[in-house]
């Protein structure tokens, strides 16, 4: 009764939610997709957050209750219908987590999948995955039925960092084989792979909507991460005008407390994960700082700063193009006084010396413009230039201008007293690019001549021109200070515009050791996401305007990308390994101090094969290492993110013989039937390891005549024919972990004649003729008896299993014996013998009549028979099936050993008072 109410109880309170701990359910191996018979670890992973108590599970499937209350489930040996189905898990008091779906299926070949949602950036495995009882080779992987992969040997297909563009319909191939069979299929499979959205493209939003000089302003990089990874961690930087105003970090704001008219320009962010798998760039929004008060812009028409007396000039009140349009009132002033006129032009002609001065305008509400300043003179001859400051990349175009009452001929230009222009009509100088190297005193001269008279005269005008810097020289700057391969580096282009011309958009391109790395863009900063030892080298970068009248380059800076980790070495400990020793390969490198906790993943291979997969361990072992893990051993160190990867040379390592090839060696050469007989396995230790122990075992026709010992030796003290046949024997160490067989030495024991001549000698001369035919006689009787008998004797007998020990536990080694009896008359024939387990082959067909398991364990339980046969395979004979079953110690067992002990002595009782009866 109390377990139904507790059952009830967690049904009611499957679909709650809310501040109740919600664990996730997770796969191992990590697979949504098994095949039939395939192991399955399934954990109720407990958020971390919560403190680590002793806590009973609850485990549903197809939200009912199933058995287990352990944080682990184990789907041993899966059934199609009975394990595929939505697994979750509850611990007392918690919610219910989210269903994980396990899908089994009957088939020869799966595409394995993680069983959990695919998001941008996530590193993706998938597996070719075959049934056990089958080899596989040449496996195949296809997207969008284009082949991305083949390999004989690996089933696995790896994306470190995967793209939503990588999304797509998957599938594999391989050529599959049946263990017992030679023929070979095609089978394949295919999953469609669906990446998510990580996160949304960040937009910029500003607050307030319009901005004020001094206003706090606030800039907004605003995405949308997807629930189910609400936990990752986001990263965010700010740009404006394509330089950075503030390098990334968790903050998904940037604020300006106090902003000003230079904060203005083109604003966009950019959002990337803490790893840097996954990155995203906002479009721009411009945002424009608006001054306290409009601030117009008094401009003149035509475009000289300075004039002759009677010269026309227009003065106009320019208000910015973000205010907006509306009727105004204008206000003009000279010299800081107001003036006569309210419209946005103010017109003076005919001008005169009093019109010189600082001119200003204002509108109703508004701020006052800067001054600009007109020049009025009463001269022949000036040269005019604009009223506005001259920067590096402008136009400029200077005026030799005269007064209107006369006629002028011949213009000449010169800078600093040398001529650069002479014409007889043109009264203008341009020079389309400016740069500051043509400061100077310019000059110009006319020949004038008033239209009533002859007389010709020379005047000139001079003025100085300074042209101003755009923007600085650019300088480049390095974040870290100290770069190491793997790192992110940040390369910035320094430099400053001048404030009067903020606006002004700038391009930047980089370079290293003369090379360029990036092509201009509109941002000052060029990043290498994990930086290699080839990174290194001189940085230098150049800034030009869009229309590239003005172009700088910086000085150089020598960057030096400093290793992580040093080129690994491999280091084998011992220095001379013999075979049966254990063998320690290490990947030997040397982390950077500064990055000491950086963690490492090693990999070992011999001859080009892997032998060991990537993990934390930078150390290979072989236990007990045999000659054909001699090889050329090389090593590769990466960072656990895959960013840094480096591979050692390669160390040939050779695995000496422990001992040499064991060699049958018999006493006497010839041998008659009952001479004592020695065969002797022959092999020589290695003399560094002289005083290892050796033991030895004899076999005759694969079957064993002496069992190990540590006599190399194994005497026959009186021999008999049925003592011929094939003889091998074989070497082990104690420990057994280097074990050798010989080849097989025929000895034959020939018959001794020696019984026939004592009874010839010993007959007497009268009974000669009667033992002659008493001889005669037997011999035809012999041949006779046999030719009767042909055909009907058995040469060998009906195989029989037997096991060694008889009661088998898990660990144990297990011999497993084809047991026989050759018929004397053919004792040298050769049998050969094959063993099965529940119909499969398990060793194929030599000619030991030994099977063993060094470490039998419970899949090795089952139904075993063994099969003979000649080598010409024209006898064979298959034995009865004896089950072995692996015992363990629990109490279950030894209940159930003392209740069959109990029925035996009761059956042993009956039948004895029975008979007695």
């Amino acid at each position: 009764m109390s377990v139904s109410l507790a059952i009830l109880f967690l049904s009611l309170n499957m679909g709650r939610s809310g501040g109740a701990i919600k664990p996730v359910v997770t796969f191992t191996p990590n697979w949504g997709n098994v095949l039939y018979k395939d192991n399955v670890t399934l954990t109720c992973d407990v958020p971390s957050t919560v403190p680590e108590e002793p806590r009973t599970y609850h485990w549903y499937k197809d939200k009912r209750p199933i058995p287990g209350d352990q944080q682990r489930l184990h789907i041993i040996r899966s059934l199609v219908e009975e394990d595929r189905g939505d697994y979750q898990c509850q611990t007392i008091g918690g919610d219910i987590s989210d269903p994980v779906f396990l899908d089994v299926t009957h088939n020869y070949l799966i595409l394995q999948r993680p069983p959990s949602a695919i998001y941008e950036g996530d590193p993706l495995t998938l597996r070719c995955h075959h049934t056990r009882d089958f080899n596989a080779i040449n496996t195949k992987f296809y997207k969008d039925d284009q082949e991305i992969k083949s390999s004989k040997s690996d089933s696995t297909f790896h994306i470190p960092n995967i793209t939503r563009s990588q999304s797509g319909l998957y599938k594999c191939t391989k050529q599959i084989q049946r263990s017992d069979s030679s023929n070979v299929h095609e089978h394949s499979d295919v999953s469609f792979i669906s990446v998510k959205e990580l996160f949304s493209p960040p937009e910029i939003k500003v607050t307030p909507s319009r901005v004020i000089e001094e206003d706090e302003m606030t800039v907004r990089c605003d995405t949308g991460l997807d629930p189910l990874r609400g936990n990752t961690e986001l990263h965010f930087a700010f740009y404006r005008d394509g330089r950075t105003v503030r390098g990334y970090n968790v903050s998904d704001t940037y604020r300006v407390r106090s902003s000003q008219l230079e904060d203005s320009g083109k604003y966009t962010c950019e959002v990337r994960t803490a790893s840097d798998t996954v990155r995203k760039m906002s479009d721009g929004l411009y945002i424009q700082i608006h001054g306290g008060a409009i601030k117009p812009v008094v401009t003149f028409t035509p475009n000289w700063g300075n004039v002759i007396h009677k010269d026309n000039v227009t003065l106009t009140c320019n208000v910015p193009p973000t205010v907006p349009e509306e009727p105004r009132t204008y206000h003009w002033y000279k010299d800081k006084r107001p003036i006569p006129g309210d419209q946005q032009r103010l017109h003076i002609t005919y001008s005169v010396v009093e019109d010189r001065g600082d001119y200003q305008c204002q509108t109703i509400g508004g701020d006052i413009s800067d001054p600009v300043f007109l020049d009025v003179t009463y001269y022949y001859v000036i040269l005019q230039r604009p009223p506005s400051a001259i920067y590096e990349g402008d136009p400029l175009t200077l005026r030799c201008h005269h007064t209107r009452d006369f006629i002028a001929i011949n213009t000449k230009f010169c800078k600093d007293n040398q001529e650069i222009k002479s014409s007889e009509s043109d009264s203008t100088f341009h020079i389309p690019n400016i740069t500051m190297s043509r400061s100077g005193l310019y000059k110009c001269t006319k020949q004038i001549q008033r239209s009533d008279s002859s007389r010709v005269q020379e005047h000139s005008d001079v003025s100085f021109i300074s042209v101003k810097e755009l923007f600085s020289p650019p300088e480049i700057k390095v974040t870290p200070s100290r770069v190491i391969e793997g790192d992110e580096m940040t390369v910035r282009c320094d430099t400053r515009l001048d404030p009067l011309r903020g606006g002004t958009e700038l391009y930047f391109a980089f370079y290293r050791d003369g090379r360029t790395v990036r092509g201009y863009n509109v941002s000052d900063t060029y990043r290498v996401q994990s930086s290699q030892l080839e990174d290194s080298g001189k940085y230098t970068c150049e800034v030009r305007t869009r229309s590239d009248t003005v172009r700088k380059m910086s000085d150089g800076l020598y960057i030096q990308i400093h290793e992580l980790f040093s080129p690994p070495e491999i280091k084998v400990t011992r220095s001379r390994v013999i075979e049966g020793d254990e063998m320690m390969v290490r990947c030997d490198t040397k982390l950077d101090p500064l990055r000491g906790g950086t963690e490492l993943n090693f990999a070992f291979y011999r001859d080009g094969r892997t032998v060991r997969g990537y993990n934390v361990s930078d150390t290979y072992r072989v236990r007990s290492s045999q000659l054909e893990d001699s090889g050329k051993y090389t090593c590769a160190v990466r960072t656990v993110s895959g960013t840094m990867r480096k591979m050692s040379d390669g160390l040939y390592i050779q695995i000496h013989e422990l001992f040499s090839p064991p060699e049958i060696k018999v006493t006497p050469s010839r041998i008659i039937e009952g001479d004592e007989m020695t065969v002797r396995c022959d092999t020589r230790l290695d003399p560094l390891r002289g005083g290892t122990e050796l033991h030895f075992a004899f076999y005759r026709d694969g079957r064993t005549v002496r069992g190990y010992n540590v006599s190399d030796t194994y005497g026959v003290r009186s021999s008999q024919l049925e003592d011929s046949g094939k003889y091998t024997c074989e070497v082990r160490t104690v420990s057994d972990t280097v074990r050798k067989m010989s080849d097989g030495l025929y000895i034959q024991i020939h018959e001794s004649s020696g019984n026939v001549k004592t009874l010839i000698t010993s007959a007497s001369q009268k009974d000669s003729h009667n033992f002659q035919v008493s001889a005669t006689m037997s011999v035809v009787l012999a041949i006779v008896f046999l030719s009767l008998n042909v055909g009907r004797s058995e040469l060998f007998s009906p195989p029989e299993i037997k096991v060694t020990p008889s009661r088998v536990i898990e660990g144990d080694e297990v011999t497993v014996r084809c047991d026989t009896r050759l018929d004397p008359l053919r004792g040298g024939t050769e049998l050969h013998f094959a063993f099965y387990r529940d119909g499969r082959t398990v060793r194929g067909y030599n000619v030991s009549d030994t099977y063993r398991v060094r470490s039998f364990q419970l899949e090795d339980s089952g139904k075993y028979i063994c099969e003979m046969r000649t080598v010409s395979d024209t006898v064979r004979k298959m034995s009865d099936g004896l089950y072995i079953q692996i015992h363990d110690y629990t109490v279950q067992n030894i209940i159930r050993l003392v209740i069959s002990g109990f029925v035996l002595s009761a059956a042993v009782c009956f039948i004895y008072f029975h008979n007695k009866w």
